[in-house]
């Protein structure tokens, strides 16, 4: 379970694409999010076009993570003929949907995902903005497990607790650079503060709203490597 990513930045930095990642195990291609850059990458991935199964993880429903959700579930079903399960713990989803015209039968929506090709994925409540729910995910297969923040201002305590215990092998992390009145990503300040040194190598930052990539890497934390408009990797 490697994950890829399709972009980095924030909603307001669609020149370093949406923050969407996506992996393959067997026949099913995994997406995490689909914000409004997405679609148009994924026509490009043969992976996608070519899966047996697809699974799409929604963090929330922001426009840089739900933007393309309603046309990329409409191409799956009336172009590759594939119904894809959508990962919520909400039925607000359902409503946003139906809003953009498509019906519940084209979409199996599941709170959760357990074993499918190996691959489990639960919803992590977190703190991005008190005007919706917002979920990260711990992801686990049988080589690695995961945790993706989706947008979040903290890290949970337990998810703190078993990173620094090595049961959590990569954390992925939304990352700003100055935190503002009401702050609804990580910062690089709180970062040093949560993470012991020894694992600093472990994060991945991710969400940029502007490129100050370089100071993550000093202060060694790691960037995830994604898609500029052009299609070159960053």
């Amino acid at each position: 379970m490697d994950l890829t990513f399709l972009g980095c930045g924030s909603g307001y930095t669609p020149h370093l694409n949406n923050t969407n990642a996506f992996f393959v195990k067997g026949d099913t291609f995994f997406l995490i999010d689909c914000g409004f850059t997405t679609f148009n990458q994924l026509l490009k991935i043969d992976a996608f076009l070519e899966a047996k199964n697809f699974v799409i993880l929604l963090t929330h429903l922001h426009g840089d993570h739900t933007g393309s959700l309603s046309m990329t579930i409409s191409y799956s079903n009336n172009i590759l003929q594939r119904v894809p399960t959508l990962i919520f713990p909400l039925t607000t989803v359902v409503d946003l949907l139906s809003l953009m015209g498509i019906p519940i039968d084209q979409y199996i929506l599941k709170q959760q995902l357990e074993k499918t090709e190996g691959v489990s994925a639960f919803p992590i409540v977190v703190e991005h903005t008190p005007l919706m729910r917002c979920f990260g995910y711990y992801l686990k297969d049988e080589e690695k497990s995961i945790y993706y923040s989706g947008d979040s201002s903290i890290i949970p305590q337990d998810i703190l607790d078993s990173f620094h215990a090595n049961s959590i092998n990569e954390l992925y992390q939304d990352t700003t650079y100055i935190k503002g009145e009401h702050p609804s990503h990580g910062t690089l300040d709180y970062l040093d503060s949560v993470i012991h040194p020894d694992y600093k190598n472990l994060i991945y930052c991710m969400h940029f709203d502007y490129d100050f990539m370089e100071e993550v890497r000093e202060r060694g934390y790691r960037v995830v490597s994604c898609y500029t408009a052009n299609g070159q990797m960053s």
